[in-house]
């Protein structure tokens, strides 16, 4: 956390890794932070060009929509960084591994629900729920990321 970051004592050498999944406004924030304690400060930014333009569309949109549906793995790095962007932004967020577990309650009274899904959820995965909600509220209100670079 960035008050754990804050915590540390002036140091004469530091080296910084990020996680691929971390998100690219975390670790800038921590770096800021350590400039001024350490002598020689090293940054590997590791973090996938791919993840940080997704989580940069999530962002985007929780702004547009009523609410946003995440699709993907509850043991997924990816999936829970997209999930944390998404509430951020959008108070009604809900974290789905399937269709299955859609509530059609959840989708009343939205006008437009973003979709998105972590980097490895299959497109048929995002179809499967898209499909779904389309029966529950009908084709109009779907806006969408899925999760895949270029979309």
């Amino acid at each position: 956390t960035l008050s754990q970051v804050r915590g540390l004592g002036r140091m004469e050498r530091l080296g910084v890794i990020s996680q691929t999944t971390q998100r690219a406004d975390f670790l800038g924030s921590a770096v800021r932070i350590l400039a001024p304690k350490v002598g020689e400060l090293r940054v590997f930014n590791t973090i996938c060009g791919a993840t940080s333009r997704r989580q940069e569309a999530v962002r985007a949109l929780s702004k547009r929509v009523d609410g946003i549906i995440v699709i993907g793995g509850r043991n997924s790095a990816n999936t829970a960084k997209l999930m944390e962007i998404a509430r951020s932004g959008q108070k009604d967020v809900l974290w789905i591994e399937h269709a299955g577990e859609l509530d059609g309650r959840w989708c009343a009274g939205k006008a437009r629900i973003g979709l998105a899904a972590g980097a490895s959820t299959p497109d048929w995965l995002v179809e499967d729920v898209k499909r779904t909600i389309e029966k529950t509220k009908g084709a109009r209100g779907m806006e969408g990321y899925d999760g895949r670079d270029g979309a």
